[in-house]
């Protein structure tokens, strides 16, 4: 029974994206998933070139993340509000804070 549970809330709800890294995308959390089967199966190898691949989806999807906040905040910039872009500024000075703290 609680398995059919959590199977209709997979298929109904989905999966839940992690707060703390918003920029991650679909791709790396699949990824994740593949490298997580992986390794519980023993196979090194292929943990480790997905943890390489990981770390390089993670690190363009981070980079894509900041530059589509520096568009925004800076389009915002010639309209004359400047809410966003000290709304980015707060934001991203958090999300680093995060990276440091753990």
């Amino acid at each position: 029974m609680g398995s059919a549970i959590k199977k209709s809330a997979h298929v109904v709800v989905g999966r839940r994206k992690c707060a703390r890294k918003p920029w991650l995308s679909d791709e790396a959390f699949d990824i994740v998933q593949k490298k997580l089967t992986a390794r519980k199966q023993g196979d090194h190898q292929e943990r480790n070139r997905l943890k390489r691949l990981f770390d390089k989806t993670a690190k363009n999807d981070r980079e894509q993340f900041y530059n589509r906040i520096a568009n925004e905040s800076e389009a915002e910039m010639v309209r004359n509000d400047l809410r966003a872009a000290y709304r980015a500024i707060r934001d991203s000075e958090n999300n680093t804070l995060a990276q440091h703290s753990g």
